[in-house]
């Protein structure tokens, strides 16, 4: 919806400038009614309650396939535990968006890597968990770089087009209204890089890809073979990443 009101409000000022008045009255009544959807859908809050409530499950999810605490490998309440917390995180998303709670909480795939050797589930964990991740925000971490690059130099680009028109059209004394075009594409860029949080996202991503750049090291340099010992390092990873969640709902939410 963010993406129809700025494009719905750049036509607006695209026509007025060449003087077709009509057809901006219509665009800005689209650009008017995106807005009141997105407020009264909340259609935002919805996707953002939901990717929280997913991430949540998923660290669960690690915590109990790997034998990270509390789901350590001896604890007979383990599937028990599971099943509460899963519960938890759908009731608190569920007040937004209803999550199915029919299926069961753990599958036979994920008892299949609970029951493997201490060993075999580090490598998993380190593969599967801490590699995928930290991919994940290096990646997105250089998209997001990109991204802010990219309308950084839209907004100079603009604002340039705008100055150089304005002068222009004080000496040739013309009629085309290019100024206010060249001024609205210009804010809209600004707009949509502050939407997008670029720059935030970049750096967070960074600081959290480097994060589990350091866990993986430090799986691979150690050996292996107290549970406990790696039940609490688990739980110590997951809360590296759950640390990047809050803190991304949090910036969101402001």
């Amino acid at each position: 919806m963010q993406k129809v009101q700025l494009g719905a409000l750049l036509l607006a000022a695209a026509v007025a400038a060449v003087g077709d008045y009509p057809l901006p009255v219509l665009l800005f009544g689209v650009a008017i009614a995106a807005q009141l959807y997105r407020l009264t859908a909340r259609a935002d809050e919805k996707w953002w309650n939901g990717r929280a409530g997913a991430e949540s499950a998923k660290t669960a999810s690690w915590l109990y396939v790997v034998g990270g605490a509390p789901f350590n490998i001896n604890n007979p309440n383990a599937d028990l535990e599971l099943a509460r917390r899963l519960r938890e995180i759908g009731d608190k998303v569920a007040r937004i968006l209803p999550v199915p709670t029919g299926q069961a909480h753990v599958t036979a795939e994920m008892v299949a890597v609970r029951t493997q050797p201490l060993p075999e589930r580090v490598e998993i964990y380190q593969r599967e968990r801490i590699q995928d991740q930290c991919q994940w925000y290096a990646k997105n971490s250089e998209l997001n770089e990109k991204g802010g690059r990219w309308s950084a130099f839209l907004g100079v680009a603009m604002q340039t087009l705008g100055l150089l028109f304005g002068v222009a059209a004080a000496v040739y004394h013309w009629r085309l209204d290019a100024v206010g075009l060249f001024a609205s594409l210009a804010a809209s860029a600004v707009a949509w890089s502050a939407v997008k949080q670029y720059e935030t996202l970049e750096r967070s991503y960074a600081v959290a890809s480097s994060e589990l750049s350091t866990i993986e090291v430090e799986i691979s340099s150690r050996s292996w073979t107290d549970e406990s010992a790696w039940a609490a390092f688990v739980n110590a990873s997951e809360d590296a990443i759950s640390r990047e969640h809050t803190s991304w709902r949090a910036s969101r939410a402001a």
